[in-house]
Formats: structure tokens, sequence, C-alpha cells
């Protein structure tokens, strides 16, 4: 009995005290029959710092008693420290400490009060306390299982071969540009002028050394980008499927179609002008390091694994605790999105099918 009903001071715990309560008749009294299902869970004039475990003797020491139950040392000391601690003052310390206590006191007296009064058989009270254990179990569950689960090295270089299309890294392109701008709403005269411009600089660009590995000065004469233009036309690296670029998509698609250093496009016709495109240097995609991933397959495996645990011991406890669903029932309750009674849809559980009687 003392083991269940250490267990149940978490109920306590996490309730505030009721001088903090705003004013509502609705929220009191719902603190009020929690409170009372935690009382109730043992018999009055029953404390449990009377016996530890196995019967040995309790190391905990009683500093107040209601009705026989028990107020400890380590509860006071709890509430103590969720309140901040007490005051440096000696003074203020005992004043502190006992309005402390006597919080603690008045919950137990309105939990003995309301269990008197019937309050603990309260349909909403008794469902709300009963998912209260349950979620507080599965947590518990939760780190437990969770805490078992190991990724072994092994499993991560397996991991990482047989997934790796999901590390690769995009292919990179180094290229140059000779961009020639449309005028403003330029008539279809102007841009078949500036087409024939390309292609006279295309020609130019095909008689320089070799050794060129951009466009040379024909940028700085001819491009409309200053940027580029200062540079032999070296726009820099681009990185394939890149949702964000400062470039038409035209020179982007151009700039990987082609596959050697120092092969030029045809005149391509963007919405602002008209391009011509170099390769410089490209690098294709190649899987990231393993050491660069490790990290983050290592959290992959163990969400999997976690994934499993807990469906297995969901399992195992259908299994133990026998779920039979009611078929007809269950086609008379309505739609998904139907709410039979007043206040929101509850929140969706995780342990399983609770039990249909035949």
């Amino acid at each position: 009995m003392s083991k269940w009903l250490t267990r149940m001071r978490w109920v306590k715990a996490a309730t505030k005290p009721l001088d903090h309560v705003r004013p509502c008749l609705g929220c009191t009294r719902f603190t009020v029959l929690l409170l009372t299902l935690a009382t109730n869970a043992w018999c009055p004039g029953t404390t449990y710092a009377e016996a530890g475990e196995g019967g040995q003797p309790a190391t905990e020491v009683v500093v107040a008693t209601v009705h026989g139950n028990a107020i400890t040392d380590t509860q006071l000391r709890t509430e103590i420290a969720r309140r901040g601690g007490l005051p440096a003052e000696a003074e203020d310390r005992e004043r502190r400490k006992l309005a402390l206590l006597d919080e603690l006191i008045r919950i137990e007296l309105f939990a003995l009060a309301a269990a008197e009064a019937g309050l603990d058989k309260d349909p909403e009270v008794v469902e709300a306390y009963r998912r209260m254990l349950a979620e507080r179990f599965w947590r518990e569950q939760l780190t437990r299982l969770t805490d078992q689960i190991k990724v072994s090295d092994q499993e991560v270089a397996a991991y990482y071969e047989s997934h790796r299309d999901q590390f690769l890294q995009p292919a990179r392109a180094r290229g140059a540009m000779i961009f020639f701008r449309y005028p403003a709403r330029a008539t279809e005269e102007e841009k078949q002028k500036i087409e024939r411009v390309a292609k006279d600089v295309l020609s130019q660009v095909r008689r320089l050394d070799p050794a060129e590995r951009f466009f040379g000065d024909l940028a700085s004469e001819h491009s409309a980008d200053s940027a580029s233009a200062r540079r032999k036309g070296d726009i820099g690296w681009v990185v394939e499927g890149a949702s964000l670029s400062r470039w038409e998509p035209v020179v982007v698609r151009a700039l990987f179609a082609l596959q050697s250093p120092g092969d030029l496009s045809a005149p391509l016709h963007g919405e602002r002008g008209v391009y011509l495109v170099r390769l410089v240097e490209k690098v294709g995609g190649k899987p990231k390091p393993l050491a660069d991933v490790e990290v983050q397959i290592r959290k992959e495996i163990h969400k999997e694994k976690g994934r499993a645990v807990q469906q297995g011991y969901i399992a195992e406890l259908r299994q133990r605790y026998d779920v039979v669903l009611n078929e007809a029932a269950l086609k008379s309750v309505g739609s998904v999105n139907q709410v039979d009674g007043p206040g929101s849809t509850p929140p969706a559980f995780p342990v399983g099918v609770r039990r249909v009687p035949k």
C-alpha cells in the first residue's frame, strides 16, 4: 500500500495550492475532485510514512497529520523547492515554512471533505484521473524503453551504405557568362538585333586563346552584368537544384547541360535578354562523408527503433488486457468530425483501445 500511495504524491505535487486558483467554481471543483481521488486511494487513518518498502521503517519524518494522513518532510521540502525556496532571514524562513505547510494541510482538508461529500464519484473527474495515471505511466515507460536503445557503429555504417542517395551533395558548376540585355519594352525587331550581336560575339569567343578559361576582355566589352564583366564573365559556383539563384533558369540549365570545361552554349533567350554561357569547372554530386552525417544517422536509427519498441510494448499490453472492439456500437457513433457531446474533442492517447464490454 505504501508503495502505491507514494506514487500518488505526484497528483498533489502537480496541483497548484488552492488559494492561488482563480475564483472559478468549475476550476476549484475540478482541482478538489482530483485531490479527492488521490486522497481516496488510501484509507483514512493510514499514513504512507508508517512503513517503508518491505515493511522496513520509513526514513521520512511526519511533520503533520490530517485525519491520520501524513504530510512528510519530503512533501514539504518539495513544495518549498517548487515555490522558489525559503527567505534568507530566519524569522521569514519559519513564517514561510509554516505558510506552505498550512497550504498542504488545507489541500488535505479539502480533499477529505470532498471525498466525504461523494465528489470522488464524479464521472468527469474519475475519467480525468484515469487519463492522468495512464499518461504518467506512458511517459515513464517511454523513458525506460528508449533509454535501453543502443545504436552500434555497424548499424550506422550499414544505414549509410543503404541510404547513400539521401546524403548526396548536389552537383556544382562554375561558369562564365556574357549578358546582352533587352531594352525596356523591347520590340521583336530589337530582340532579333540583340541576338545577332550575341552570335557575332560568340564567333569571337571561339577565336580566343584556348588557355582562356572565361571570356577575357569580351565580357567587359559586351556584358550588361557589371559584376561578372569585371571578372572576365566569371559568375562563380552554381549549385544544381538550388531554389534561389540570381541567374535565370535558362542559364542554370544550360550550365549543367554542358559536359566539359570550355564548352560553350548557343545564344540563350531569357526574359531579360540573351546569354552566352561557358562551363569552367563541374563537380558531380557525391555522398557526404560518413563522419559528417553520423550524428544524423544515429538519431534516425534511434527514432526507428523507438517506434518499433513502442509498437511492440502496446501490442504486448493489448494481449495482456484483452482489447475488444464493439463494431456495431462503433458504427453508431457517427462521422469522425462529429462531436456527440459538449466541449472539444479530447486528444488522442497512444496506449491503445479501451476495452468494450461484449
